[in-house]
C-alpha cells in the first residue's frame, strides 16, 4: 500500500529496495518517520512503532488510528481548491481546534501542498493529476491506513530517546534523517554534530540498523565504520525538474537482498 500523502524526502522510489535489504528481526522501529513509505510497504513485523519529532505529523497518525469516522466527517462539505487550502493553512496555528480539526486541515494541505514541502506550504498546481483529495476515494483509501495502524505504537520522540528506549537484540531500526545540508524539513539538522550524535547512539545498540541518507563524503566519513552501500536514482520534486542523485544504504549488518516472507 501507498501512503496517504507525499512528503519531503519521502521514500516512495526507494521503499523496495529498502525493503529486501532487510534482515530478518521481531521489531520494527520507524525512527523518522516522515510519510512511512517503507513502512505501509513493507510486510508485518511481530512489533512495530514509527517516530515522528513533528507532532502535527504524529497528531495526524494516531488520529487515524483512533478516530477515522470523526475525521472524514471534518470533509463533508469540502472541495478541492486553492481558497480551502490558503484557508485551512491559515488555521494550522489556530488555537483551540480539537486535535481531530487540526489532522484534517494537516491532512488537507499536506496533500494539497507543492512538492510535499510541509515549512513552505504553497498549493500545487497540477492540473493531469487533480484533484489531488478525492473525497469519493478518501474513505476508502484511510480505511486502509487505519486498519495498517491498529496494532502500531505511535510516539513523537527524540531519536535517541527512541532507539535507547526500544533497543534489543530482535530490534531493526530504519532511520530516514534529514538530508545533509537540505534544509527543507521542518525539523532540520543544523551540522554535521547532528550526524555525528546518530552514529555515536548507532555503535551501542544490541539490535540492527539501516539508514537512508544523501551521499556526500562529509557523510561517508562519519560512517566509514558501518557498511556502505550506493543507490542511485532520479529525485523529482515537478514534472521538468528531475535530477540524478546518489543515495547511502548505511547499515551494522551485510546487506543481502533477499525473499521477502512475513516475520
Amino acid at each position: 500500500m501507498d501512503s496517504p500523502f507525499a512528503y519531503i524526502g519521502g521514500k516512495s522510489k526507494l521503499s523496495n529496495q529498502i525493503i529486501e535489504r532487510f534482515p530478518d528481526h521481531k521489531s520494527y522501529i520507524e525512527v523518522f518517520g516522515g510519510a512511512l513509505w517503507v513502512f505501509f510497504r513493507k510486510p508485518v513485523s511481530k512489533y512495530e512503532v514509527v517516530n515522528d519529532f513533528d507532532g502535527e505529523l504524529i497528531a495526524f497518525y494516531r488520529v487515524i488510528q483512533n478516530h477515522l469516522e470523526e475525521f472524514l466527517k471534518q470533509f463533508k462539505f469540502m472541495l478541492s481548491s486553492r481558497e480551502f487550502f490558503n484557508d485551512w493553512k491559515d488555521q494550522l496555528d489556530t488555537r483551540g481546534l480539537t486535535d481531530i480539526q487540526k489532522a484534517a486541515r494537516y491532512y488537507f494541505c499536506q496533500r494539497q501542498c507543492f512538492g510535499g514541502r510541509v515549512r513552505n506550504r504553497t498549493f500545487g498546481v497540477v492540473p493531469e493529476s487533480l484533484p489531488r483529495i478525492n473525497l469519493i476515494r478518501m474513505e476508502e483509501e484511510l480505511s486502509e491506513v487505519h486498519l495498517r495502524l491498529s496494532r502500531v505504537v505511535i510516539e513523537n520522540l527524540d531519536y535517541v530517546d527512541l532507539i535507547n528506549r526500544y533497543d534489543k537484540p530482535d530490534s531493526l531500526f530504519f532511520l530516514d534523517p534529514p538530508y545533509y545540508k537540505a534544509p527543507t524539513y521542518k525539523h532540520n539538522f543544523h551540522s554535521l554534530d547532528d550526524y555525528e550524535k546518530i552514529n555515536e547512539n548507532l555503535k551501542n545498540i544490541k539490535g540492527k540498523f539501516l539508514l537512508s541518507i544523501n551521499d556526500h563524503e562529509a557523510i561517508r566519513e562519519i560512517y566509514k565504520e558501518f557498511n556502505i552501500e550506493t543507490l542511485n536514482l532520479k529525485y523529482t520534486v515537478a514534472k521538468d525538474n528531475q535530477k540524478d542523485v546518489t543515495e547511502l544504504l548505511i547499515s551494522n549488518f551485510k546487506i543481502e537482498k533477499q525473499q521477502l516472507e512475513l516475520f
